[in-house]
This record gives structure tokens, sequence and C-alpha cells, in this order.
């Protein structure tokens, strides 16, 4: 069971991969392409910054997935919240570039959480 799901993995990598050798061309004048480009060139910010966005949201988004037992529920739930974390990242990037001290005050509002929430678990 463990190989089958592995190989059904890797074939749907190669199937992805392989759509985007066929549509690049397409991609590549469209809305987007041009989206994707960006989101591209801007990975770092939202790899260090969802977690921080996710992190008080996925208890809650865990019992609405795993209590349905339908295949396009986590679809549903997953592709629009990917698409909000990932512009939500972006912009909170943006911020961070552009104002000095938004920094302080995310990082620090974010501790503020973290000890809450073990304040409460304790």
């Amino acid at each position: 069971r463990d190989m089958l799901r592995f190989v059904a993995g890797i074939m749907g990598v190669v199937m992805i991969y392989g759509l985007f050798l066929r549509l690049a061309e397409v991609l590549d004048r469209g809305v987007v392409g041009r989206a994707m480009q960006y989101v591209g060139r801007h990975t770092l910010e939202v790899y260090v910054i969802h977690y921080l966005l996710l992190i008080n949201f996925l208890p809650m988004l865990r019992d609405v997935v795993t209590s349905q037992d339908s295949l396009f529920v986590p679809l549903l739930v997953g592709l629009p919240l990917a698409i909000a974390v990932t512009a939500a990242s972006l912009a909170v990037g943006y911020l961070l570039c552009r104002v000095p001290y938004v920094g302080y005050y995310i990082i620090f509002f974010h501790t503020l959480i973290l000890r809450y929430n073990q304040i409460l678990s304790s």
C-alpha cells in the first residue's frame, strides 16, 4: 500500500511537470503565468511567513477536513486557503521589505500568541 502511494505520488509529479512543459507558452503570456512567476520570485517570503499565518488555524482546519469522508472537501478547503495564505504571505513580505519596524511588531505578536497558547495548554 505504501509503495502504491509512492508510485502514485511520483506519477502525479511527472504529470504536473509534463502539463507545465506543454502549457509553457500559454502560461508565459497569461495573467496566471505572470502571477505564478511573481510567486516563484518571492518563494522565500511565502516559505517563511506562511508558518506564522497558519499556526493558529491548523487545528481548526484539521477537524473540518478530517471529519468528512469526501475527497473534495480537502480540495475545496485547501485550494482557497493556499491562495489566501500565499497572497497574505506576499503582502506581509512586501510590508517587511518596505517598512522596517513592521517586522518587529509581527514577530512580537507571534511570540505573544505562542506564549498564550502554551499557558492555555498547561
